[in-house]
C-alpha cells in the first residue's frame, strides 16, 4: 500500500506531516501515519533532516536537506514546496547563481554544518542583495515623492493664476501671452532651471555619513584596493566590503553615490592636474596632441552607454529603473544636454537587452562581428591609418582612467567616427561594451586588420 502521509522536519525542528493526496499538512502526528501494509510496525521513515536555512524575500526561505534536495517555506503556511512562487526570492538566487546554489547541495551531502564557507558566502550575498533592494526603493520612493509634490506645488500656482487672472482681466492676459513669447520653443524657463540645479547630487546622508572625514575614510578604500572606475558598485564593493573603514558609510546607495562621483573624477583628473600647474609651465610642456585631445568629440551615445555600463542590471530592469539609480552620473554628464527624454529611453531600453540576455564576452562578440561585417566601408572611410596603427600596435591600455576614454576618443577620430563611418555611432551594436572593454576590443580588431 502506497504511503499517503509524509514526515518532515521544519527548520527550526519541529516535525509536520503532509498528505500527497489531498496535498494537506498538518503539525499533529495523524492517526492513520502508520504503515497498515507490514501491520503493526511503522515503516515510515524521517526524511532527510534540514541543514541549510536561507531566508530570501516576503517571508520565504529555501531549505537544503543532508540528501542535497532542497524545498521552499513560506512562513504561515504548512507544507514544503517544491517550486518557489515569489518573483523577488527567485531573482535572489538568480544573483546568487546556479555554481553556488550546486555547491550548497554538494556540501550539505558531504557532511558540512552551518559553519562551512559556501553556507556563509551565500547569506552574505542575500543580505547585500537585499540591501541593495531596499536602497532602490527608498530611491524610488523619494522620486516619486519629488514628483508628486512638484506637481502639487505646479497645481498650487496654476490655481493662484486663475484666481489672480479673474481678478484682473485682460491685463492677466496680456501679461500671460507677454510671458509666452519671450520662451523660446524647447527651452525650459529659468526658474526650472534653478530648480534642478539645486537638487543634491547624491541622497542627503544621516549626520553621521555628512561627517568629511568618514566620508573621505571611505574614499580612500577606491585607491588603496585599486578599484576599477569602468565597472560597476555591485561588483566593484566586493573588493572592499571586508575592511572596517568600509562601514563608516552606513547606507550603501550613500556608498554608490561616493563611488560614482569618484569615477568621474577619474576621467578628468588631467584638468586637476593642469589647474596645480602655472599657466607658464603648462604652456611649456603642453604638446601638439595635448593640446588636441581637447578637441577629441565622443559619439552620440558615449556618456550614456558608459551610465548603462555602470548600472545594476537585472532580468527585470528597465530604463527609467537606470535614470533613478544612476541620477547623479546623468546631472554630471549633463546628458540633457544632448539627448532628449525619449531618445535617452529608446536608447536605454535596447541597450538593456544585450546587457540582461547576454554575457560580457558574448557582448564583446557582437560588437567585433559589427566591426567585420563593415570592415571594407570602416578601412575606406579611415583618416590616420599611420596613428592608427601606433595605437593599435600597443598592447596595454594606459594607466591612468582618463587617458584610457582619450586613448578611445583619439581612436574614433582618426577613424573618421563624425564623418565617413559617422553610421557606426548610430548602431546600438556600437555601445554593448563600456569604455575600457571596447577600447580594448576596438585595438584588437584594428591591430588584426591594419598589420
Amino acid at each position: 500500500m502506497a504511503r499517503i502521509w509524509r514526515e518532515y522536519k521544519a527548520p527550526d525542528g519541529s516535525k509536520y506531516y503532509y498528505n500527497v493526496k489531498s496535498q494537506q499538512s498538518t503539525r499533529e502526528k495523524p492517526a492513520d501515519f502508520e504503515d497498515h501494509a507490514t501491520g503493526a510496525r511503522k515503516s515510515r521513515k524521517t526524511e532527510p533532516q534540514a541543514i541549510y536555512h536561507v531566508t530570501l524575500a516576503n517571508n520565504w526561505s529555501m531549505v537544503v536537506c543532508e540528501n542535497g534536495s532542497r524545498f521552499f517555506d513560506c512562513k504561515g503556511t504548512l507544507g514544503p514546496q517544491q517550486e518557489l512562487d515569489d518573483d523577488e526570492s527567485a531573482e535572489i538566487l538568480s544573483q546568487i547563481g546556479k555554481e553556488k546554489l550546486a555547491l550548497l547541495a554538494e556540501t550539505a551531502q558531504n557532511g558540512g554544518g552551518k559553519d562551512s564557507e559556501i553556507y556563509k558566502e551565500i547569506l552574505k550575498a542575500v543580505d547585500r542583495i537585499n540591501a541593495q533592494s531596499t536602497a532602490k526603493e527608498i530611491d524610488v520612493a523619494a522620486e516619486n515623492e519629488n514628483e508628486e509634490t512638484d506637481a502639487e506645488e505646479s497645481g498650487s500656482d496654476s490655481d493662484v493664476s486663475k484666481v489672480s487672472g479673474e481678478e484682473s482681466g485682460s491685463d492677466s492676459e496680456v501679461s500671460r501671452v507677454s510671458e509666452e513669447d519671450n520662451l523660446v520653443s524647447g527651452y525650459a524657463s529659468s526658474e526650472d532651471e534653478e530648480s534642478e540645479e539645486h537638487e543634491p547630487d547624491v541622497i542627503l546622508a544621516p549626520p553621521d555619513e555628512a561627517n568629511s572625514q568618514n566620508q573621505q575614510a571611505f574614499i580612500s578604500l577606491f585607491e588603496q584596493y585599486s578599484l576599477d572606475p569602468y565597472s560597476t558598485w555591485n561588483m566593484q564593493s566586493k573588493k572592499i566590503q571586508d575592511d572596517a573603514l568600509f562601514y563608516k558609510i552606513s547606507s550603501d546607495a550613500t556608498r554608490q553615490g561616493l563611488f560614482d562621483k569618484w569615477c568621474t573624477q577619474q576621467f578628468h583628473d588631467n584638468n586637476d592636474i593642469e589647474k596645480d600647474l602655472n599657466e607658464s609651465d603648462v604652456e611649456s610642456v603642453e604638446t601638439e596632441s595635448e593640446q588636441g585631445s581637447d578637441d577629441l568629440e565622443p559619439t552620440k551615445y558615449h556618456y550614456l552607454s558608459h551610465i548603462v555600463s555602470k548600472a545594476n542590471i537585472l532580468p527585470t530592469t528597465l530604463a527609467k529603473d537606470v535614470r533613478v539609480e544612476q541620477k547623479a552620473l546623468f546631472r554630471q554628464f549633463k546628458i540633457k544636454d544632448t539627448l532628449d527624454k525619449k531618445t535617452q529611453e529608446e536608447f536605454i531600453s535596447k541597450l538593456l537587452f544585450y546587457y540582461k540576455k547576454l554575457t560580457p564576452e558574448e557582448r564583446s562578440n557582437v560588437f567585433d562581428k559589427l566591426l567585420n561585417s563593415k570592415l571594407k566601408v570602416i578601412k575606406n572611410g579611415l583618416r590616420n591609418t599611420g596613428k592608427l596603427k601606433e595605437l593599435a600596435s600597443q598592447p596595454d591600455l594606459p594607466k591612468e582612467s582618463y587617458a584610457i576614454e582619450s586613448q578611445l576618443l583619439e581612436l574614433e577620430d582618426c577613424m573618421d567616427f563624425h564623418g565617413s563611418n559617422k553610421f557606426l555611432q548610430e548602431d546600438i551594436q556600437y555601445y554593448v561594451l563600456g569604455i575600457k572593454p571596447k577600447t580594448i576590443a576596438l585595438k584588437q580588431f584594428l591591430h588584426r586588420n591594419l598589420a
